[in-house]
This record gives C-alpha cells, structure tokens and sequence, in this order.
C-alpha cells in the first residue's frame, strides 16, 4: 500500500525543480548514445539517468515511467532496512523502523519527484546490510558491500563524505563480531576493488567526452564574457 501511494503521489507532481529536468536531459543523452547533447550537465550523478535511459530503452520516452524509478527504490530500501535491524535486533524494531521510514514525510517529500535521494537511500543502505552481513555471516559479501557503496556515490556524490564513516563501521563491527578471527584482508580489498571498478565506467566518459562539453562552454562563453 505504501509502494502504491508513493507511485500515485509521484504521478501527481510536476517537474519544479531544475534538477530533475538535467536528470531526464542526462537520461535522454544515455539512451541515444551521444557523447554531447545541449542541456546535458557533466557534473551531475550519472547513475539515475542512466536507470531512466535503461527503462526507456524498453518502454520508449515518458515522463510517468521515468517517475516511477525513486518510489520502486525507495520502497526497496525499506525493505532492506527492515532485513538488516531484523538480523540486528528483533522483529518489532524491523516492523518499527522499516514503517518509520516508510512514512515519513520527508521521505515522501523527496523521493517522489525525479531525482536521486531515494536510489541513493536504497544502495547506501544496502551497502551497510551487506557490510554487516559480510562480518557477521561471510566474507563473500564484503566485495558487494563495496560496489554498492559505489554505486550509492554515483547516485549521489554526496555520499562519498560516508566513506570514512563506511570504513570506521567495518572496524566497529568486526571489533564486534569478529573475535577470535582473522580480519578479511582479502575479502576487504576486493571491497575496495568493487567500488573502484564501479567508478571506472564513469570516469572513463568523463576523460572521452569532457573536452567537448569545455568546447562548448568555450563558445558560449567567451573568455570576455
């Protein structure tokens, strides 16, 4: 029920904010392949729009489709948070705080309209569930902890100032639960590896492409301007 007044109150909005008319720009981009297209803003977290380029590559250009995108995650991220306090504590505190989550306004406030705070909700909590779980259960999932991690970071670059906290958590849970063990180098770096491997994609468009969005800025703006 909740899912579905995310999506209904999402299909009720209108774009007001400049933001989320760069983040179907970006996507457009995405889905046609160009390299360059006017309106196009390179510093923008690319992750979003190239979901909504993913999806309009199946279901063809739409508005009420691209909204869809920040409810479906932001639903899923409270279910994640539902599984990780269930582990962590008890049924009640899931219920509780998987409900809170769920309902609160500023949540709504923001994940139903086009833009990026609901994705990276979700990936950022689902890089902590599977911090806790590649601590507490097995190191197999320390190297997905790392690559959602980057992918919450290319949701939104705000998120890469939780790095150093990401980092001081896996400390303290492995003070925690990792008694008598010793600690997953291997499984760490691999962490690692998989967050950088995720950036790279990114950052190789950035280095291919970046020259003809300072072209164009250059001629727009002259030096004189």
């Amino acid at each position: 029920m909740i899912l579905l007044v995310h999506i209904w109150l999402s299909l009720q909005y209108r774009l007001t904010w400049w933001d989320g008319y760069v983040y179907l720009i970006n996507a457009r981009t995405f889905l046609l392949g160009r390299s360059y297209s006017p309106g196009f803003e390179l510093f923008r977290p690319p992750l979003v729009p190239y979901l909504i380029s993913l999806i309009w590559g199946i279901t063809g250009v739409s508005y009420g489709v691209a909204t869809l995108v920040q409810p479906l995650f932001t639903v899923a991220g409270a279910y994640i948070l539902f599984l990780m306090l269930k582990g962590m504590f008890n049924l009640k505190s899931a219920v509780v705080g998987c409900l809170l989550l769920s309902v609160a306004p500023i949540v709504f406030q923001w994940t139903d309209v086009i833009q990026v705070h609901g994705v990276g909700m979700c990936l950022l909590l689902l890089a902590i569930y599977l911090l806790w779980l590649g601590i507490r259960r097995s190191e197999r999932f320390l190297p997905l902890a790392g690559g959602a991690l980057g992918l919450a970071t290319l949701a939104r670059y705000t998120i890469l100032a939780l790095v150093p906290v990401f980092l001081l958590m896996l400390l303290t849970l492995w003070v925690g639960y990792g008694k008598g063990r010793k600690f997953p180098w291997f499984a760490v770096g691999g962490g690692v590896l998989s967050f950088l491997l995720v950036w790279l994609p990114w950052l190789y468009w950035n280095y291919a492409n970046a020259h003809l969005y300072g072209q164009v800025l250059s001629y727009q703006f002259p030096p004189n301007f």
